[in-house]
């Protein structure tokens, strides 16, 4: 029998991790922390690229400890014939090969599969290099001699990142061919309830009353209702009540026939007619005013429509999906909402959550948005850093889905090493101060608290005058509104106030600091009378 042949290295030392031995080495252990595996992949492949066998082996050795099928090449040819013959997560790559060098391998490999993960391994770190590595798509890269740790390291971080990105895909993948929720992400138990109500409901031709602030997503899931539905080959119309004027929300609505008022040079099909066998989506149905309710709620009665200044009605088939970042209820209390419209329009209520709520989906969004935009502006970003995850769970996000999908496609635009990191966080994210709290207002506005050391009024103590706020100060100054004995409207208000003030005025670049829609930021105008 063959004599065991024994590992040189020292006592304490790893297997492997300092020399090319080839000594029998235990069954590959258990990681010492949980996994994501890729869903490519039972396990992780990893291809080691490196014409210096006995180093070669040393990597196979530590890697092959952490769990992971590990094969070598020592040249890029033979590379390259494993990447044809089999998929492999990850390629670790020696930049100086005989023949052809890893830069070259590096730009053959990613030509063939885009999405590999490649590590290139120098002995001669420069900027230079890592410039060019990561100019030509590299994830990262090693120098040597490689500590064991570090490549445990870094090589687990990619593969969890790798796993992430394989959720995701196969989370879409899964809500389209089952569910038809295109474009919709998210695993929280928050958003999975919402995708239960829209499979149930969708199919029917059931009216949906989508509920949530702005930003949260009505119109994504009141176009998956429509592609559930019978209706699904045919039109999907979307009108928002709060940005057409009262004397022009009925004519959009039901149409005109020529003549029927100043203007009316040609008759005009409105949108019930034009959605005709599909779905009218009816965006902050809240906003409605009153003589309108009453005529939609006898559309919807009657499955017919009168245009302005016709005398014949005519018949129309179209399913509603109304969505309001309001709440209804109260606003039937105040007489400023039907309530036989609002019943009649929430047959099947649907709360959608925001994204304060459902933090656990902040990755997942994250990298989403990174790779839609990316393809968009044609950028290569491979990567967001998990700092920057962290700062995004500190956030309270206003303005929800969407305000996150905007800070993603500004750092994507900005982004120059292939990574979103801090540096390329917008200003707003960038300067807010981790884990300072927030209020959240009506309508998503966010208000800074109170200082701490301002105290109370008593009974026996007048209590001093509020400074006025100046007109002037940015956003992001020291000042603080001044919160106790005032109602979340008021503070509501005044905020808005301040912050039109000091953007001058612009309601586009208020409303982006205020992290809402421009539209919203409108109706508050006029409903706080600004």
């Amino acid at each position: 029998m063959a004599a065991r042949s024994r590992c040189r290295a020292a006592p304490g030392t790893a297997r492997g991790s300092c020399c090319g031995c080839r000594a029998p080495r235990a069954a590959p252990r258990i990681p010492r922390r949980s996994r994501r595996i890729p869903a490519m992949s039972a396990v992780p492949r990893l291809l080691v690229v490196e014409d210096d066998a006995p180093h070669a082996e040393a990597l196979q050795a530590v890697l092959e400890g952490e769990g992971y099928e590990v094969e070598l090449a020592d040249s890029t040819d033979a590379a390259l014939d494993r990447l044809r013959a089999r998929p492999f997560d990850v390629v670790l790559t020696d930049l100086v090969l005989g023949g052809r060098d890893g830069l070259e391998l590096l730009r053959e490999a990613r030509r063939m599969l885009p999405d590999l993960s490649i590590f290139l391994i120098t002995g001669h770190a420069s900027v230079e290099t890592a410039v060019s590595a990561m100019r030509e798509g590299a994830v990262d890269y090693l120098t040597k001699p490689v500590h064991p740790a570090e490549l445990r390291t870094r090589v687990g971080r990619e593969l969890e990142k790798r796993a992430l990105a394989a959720d995701n895909q196969a989370l879409r993948a899964e809500l389209d061919s089952r569910f038809g929720l295109e474009g919709l992400v998210g695993n929280a138990p928050a958003i999975r309830r919402v995708y239960d109500m829209v499979r149930q409901a969708g199919p029917t031709d059931a009216t949906v009353m989508l509920l949530g602030e702005s930003g949260t997503g009505k119109e994504l899931i009141a176009r998956a209702c429509h592609r559930l539905s019978p209706r699904a080959k045919r039109r999907f119309v979307a009108i928002n009540c709060a940005a057409l004027s009262d004397t022009l929300i009925e004519s959009e609505l039901f149409g005109h026939v020529k003549g029927a008022f100043t203007g009316a040079h040609a008759a005009k099909e409105g949108k019930f007619r034009y959605a005709h066998g599909g779905t009218l989506f009816l965006d902050e149905i809240g906003d409605m005013p009153l003589s309108t309710q009453a005529k939609l709620l006898r559309v919807l009665e009657e499955g017919r429509v009168t245009p302005v200044g016709a005398d014949d009605a005519e018949e129309v088939d179209v399913r509603i999906v109304a969505a309001t970042n309001l709440d209804l209820m109260q606003r039937v209390q105040e007489g400023r909402f039907r309530q036989d419209l609002y019943y009649r329009l929430a047959v099947v209520a649907i709360e959608l959550p925001p994204l304060r709520e459902r933090l656990e989906d902040l990755p997942l969004l994250a990298d989403a948005f990174r790779r839609d935009f990316a393809e968009k502006h044609g950028k290569q970003v491979d990567t967001v850093a998990e700092v920057v995850i962290e700062r995004f769970r500190q956030h309270s996000w206003p303005g929800n889905v969407r305000e996150l999908r905007n800070a993603i496609e500004t750092m994507v635009v900005l982004d120059r090493n292939g990574e979103l990191g801090l540096e390329d966080l917008p200003p707003g994210l960038r300067g807010e101060q981790l884990g300072q709290g927030r209020a959240q207002a009506p309508g998503g506005a966010v208000v800074a608290p109170a200082p701490a050391a301002m105290p109370a009024a008593s009974p026996a103590t007048p209590a001093p005058a509020a400074p006025s706020p100046a007109p002037t100060a940015p956003v992001e100054s020291e000042a603080r509104l001044p919160l106790a004995g005032h109602s979340l409207r008021e503070v509501e208000a005044e905020l808005i106030r301040q912050t039109l003030e000091a953007c001058e005025g612009n309601r586009q670049r208020a409303a982006e600091k205020l992290g809402m829609g421009e539209r919203t930021l409108y109706r508050k105008i006029k409903e706080y009378d600004l």
